[in-house]
């Protein structure tokens, strides 16, 4: 047994007091009124604030956060005057909600390169959302040689080309080059079969690379998000067809 297992079995042990003391008073002694000795019912206003900084509670009334023997023999609360106490729980509880909004909204800078993400793939995303979609990603730098997709082997990852220049081929024939706002690997995450290409980086430059688990959990969570991603993936993958095929994959051009 491990450790906690071990206590919950000698809590079962009367000469072993583990819950001897604990949170058990009951609900409506959370800052409640039951302990009334008015005359009219009128709980509230029975005694004043400098009565409650004093007052010794018979039944452990109008304290938050108590605590008790498991008797409830001897109880522990914070004694406050039940308006104010709620007054000033609620205040807290909106300052702190109000510093959350502040750190959520307030105004966020990108370098220059996140900023050509956004530009490139995300104009329509407020700049918190790019940052968070970069945060799951890691940056890369493309070097003269390295291969960014193997022939005959699946792609775990999906990169997307912030400057630089990779070569698609097969059998040594060249397909396409890609660029900058060009992604590389999403068609084979699409399809999820081994590629039948090589795409070999040419020019040097960076690139913004995500691991494809980590990317679909964060686009299934964010659904704004996931739409721009797959109109541009989508843009993306035609545009490659009609470079590959020479063929325009826009309806009014066909029809041209």
């Amino acid at each position: 047994m491990n450790k906690e297992q071990q206590r919950l079995e000698a809590a079962r042990d009367p000469k072993t007091p583990w819950k001897k003391w604990g949170p058990y008073l009951s609900e409506r002694q959370w800052g409640t009124v039951r302990e009334d000795y008015s005359d009219n019912g009128n709980a509230w206003d029975y005694f004043n604030h400098d009565q409650a900084r004093s007052r010794a509670y018979h039944w452990g009334e109008e304290g938050l956060a108590g605590i008790s023997d498991d008797k409830q023999r001897l109880c522990f609360a914070l004694a406050l005057w039940a308006p104010l106490s709620w007054t000033v729980l609620f205040a807290a509880i909106n300052s702190l909600q109000s510093w959350r909004l502040f750190i959520e909204r307030r105004p966020v800078k990108l370098t220059s390169e996140e900023e050509e993400i956004r530009r490139l793939v995300f104009p329509d995303l407020p700049h918190r959302k790019v940052l968070q979609i970069l945060s799951i990603g890691s940056w890369t730098t493309l070097d003269v040689g390295e291969r960014l997709i193997e022939s005959g082997k699946r792609s775990d990852a999906v990169s997307l080309i912030v400057r630089g220049k990779v070569r698609v081929t097969r059998d040594d024939r060249v397909l396409d080059e890609l660029v900058a706002g060009d992604f590389v690997g999403s068609a084979l995450i699409l399809s999820g079969i081994p590629a039948d290409v090589d795409a070999v980086i040419v020019e040097p430059g960076r690139a913004m690379r995500w691991e494809v688990g980590a990317l679909e959990r964060y686009l299934a969570a964010n659904p704004e998000t996931r739409t721009v991603m797959l109109k541009h993936v989508a843009h993306d993958l035609a545009g490659k067809m009609e470079r590959v095929t020479g063929v325009s994959s826009r309806p009014s051009e066909r029809a041209q």
